[in-house]
């Protein structure tokens, strides 16, 4: 169970800095980061103890909590964008992916095996979304600086971790019937750093939040 591999303190890290550095003024987009950082580390530490201590399957948790993270995500762009387009695109996917994850688990991947398919389609849609986060900041009138947003940080955070984990998955079986990643060791690897990448991105955001209620209080 312990020691803890080091992206798990990166999480704890970001968990701190939910409670700590952003402020009673944060929006509740950002104040929703509080219990949503507190539930991945809980679900991390219950699958490590699952497999490293009672020896017994993972994969089941991972089913059910990667595609909550999507939809959270989705959920805290879907309220922060303001084009209207855009929000639709965000509701179809909110309303539509947990349709797609209910099939593919009774009636296609199964709950046994780790959903691939949920998988792929959840990071080519969060690609997408915080893509089009991105452009909905960019585009909007009177924005004094973009890099102080903490949307445009946690926005690139999820992008670049996607783009990541859908890279590889895209090109998983290959990977591993051709016996380049058989053990999935590069994987492990990969998204160890791109954990750190997003979490770094969160933190970051945060502290942008904190700046930007300095600043505003002069």
């Amino acid at each position: 169970m312990f020691p803890l591999p080091p992206f798990y303190y990166f999480e704890i890290a970001a968990l701190v800095a939910a409670f700590f550095v952003l402020t009673k003024n944060a929006s509740r987009p950002l104040k929703w980061f509080r219990y949503f950082l507190l539930l991945i580390i809980l679900v991390e530490l219950f699958a490590r103890y699952k497999r490293k201590i009672l020896h017994e399957p993972n994969v089941w948790i991972y089913n059910l909590s990667i595609p909550l993270e999507y939809l959270f995500y989705a959920f805290i762009f879907y309220h922060s964008v303001k084009d209207m387009k855009i929000r639709k695109i965000g509701f179809f996917f909110l309303i539509c992916y947990p349709l797609f994850v209910c099939i593919n688990l009774l009636f296609i991947q199964g709950m046994s095996v780790f959903n691939s398919h949920s998988m792929l389609i959840g990071s080519l849609s969060m690609m997408v979304l915080s893509g089009l986060m991105l452009y909905d900041l960019f585009i909007r009138e009177n924005q004094v600086n973009i890099v102080l947003e903490p949307l445009f940080w946690i926005a690139s955070g999820v992008l670049l971790f996607n783009a990541g984990e859908f890279g590889y998955y895209l090109f998983s079986n290959y990977l591993i019937n051709d016996g380049i990643d058989k053990a999935a060791t590069f994987f492990s690897q990969l998204n160890s750093k791109l954990i750190f990448v997003l979490y770094s991105c969160i933190v970051i955001g945060f502290v942008c939040h904190r700046i930007t209620e300095k600043y505003k209080k002069g």
